[in-house]
């Protein structure tokens, strides 16, 4: 045999080998599979009526429910991305709410709104501004959407509004009962220096006309009160308050005229 073909013989015969033992002619191993993996939907916060609100109606947390739903669901609701709320005392619905709706924090108005008064006060009232001293608001915590009592102090013949150590006609002091049960729909706290703030009273002209006269002869006070109270407001007179005052009153008025009949006859 040729030894030219016996050396290719032997060549291709090492090289097989070699290319068998190293595995170039062995099959590539399939890829391992690829996982997919499930992508994870984006959840959204937000708020929904607990129940059916009205126009103007006073909302507080426990009015609404929070939500977190994947962005799927929370469509049911209208809602795409987070929607917040920041509650505010004496805040009150724009317009009327259904029960379950989703609510924007622009659904609500607060003291600081521009609107605020309008929604508050009802349609037959106006919002009048009557004075209170900062003191007494921030000790009856009155606030919006609270109920008050009006009373008047006054003393025919006398002028309760000079200082109480120059105020002597005691005898025809009387407290009355002007207003029961008036909503308040905003309060305006005292600035800077001074010592007397504002509670806006829902009044009718009736109610306004009656209390500018009162101030005129006597001074105003406000109190907390309810609007599902029944109990009557009565006037309360010095006598109710001190009822020996009478007594030493006609004592003092029989000496006069024992005086002046003892001077008559002289």
């Amino acid at each position: 045999m040729n030894s030219k073909l016996i050396f290719v013989i032997a060549f291709l015969a090492i090289f097989l080998g070699l290319a068998a033992m190293t595995g170039v002619f062995s099959p590539k191993p399939a890829p391992p599979p690829s996982v997919v993996k499930a992508p994870v939907e984006v959840k959204v916060n937000f708020w929904i009526a607990r129940r059916d609100l009205l126009k103007g109606q006073p909302v507080t947390q426990a009015d609404l429910i929070e939500k977190r739903l994947p962005i799927s669901q929370a469509k049911a609701f209208s809602v795409e991305q987070n929607q917040s709320v920041e509650f505010v005392p004496g805040m009150v619905a724009r317009f009327s709410i259904q029960a379950n709706q989703a609510v924007r924090g622009s659904d609500f108005a607060t003291p600081k709104s521009r609107d605020y008064l309008t929604l508050v006060t009802p349609p037959d009232k106006i919002a009048y501004p009557v004075p209170i001293s900062a003191s007494d608001l921030a000790t009856m915590r009155i606030n919006a959407s609270d109920y008050v009592n009006v009373m008047l102090l006054s003393s025919p013949g006398g002028d309760v509004h000079t200082q109480q150590s120059s105020f002597n006609n005691i005898g025809n002091l009387s407290v009355s009962s002007l207003f029961k049960s008036v909503k308040v729909v905003s309060v305006e706290p005292a600035s800077g220096d001074s010592k007397q703030s504002h509670v806006l009273l829902a009044m009718s002209q009736e109610q306004i006309a009656k209390l500018i006269i009162a101030q005129r002869i006597g001074l105003i006070y406000i109190f907390r009160g309810s609007i599902d109270t029944d109990q009557p407001l009565h006037d309360v007179l010095i006598r109710d308050v001190l009822p020996s005052y009478s007594s030493v009153k006609e004592l003092r008025g029989s000496a006069s005229s024992a005086s002046i009949s003892r001077a008559q006859v002289n």
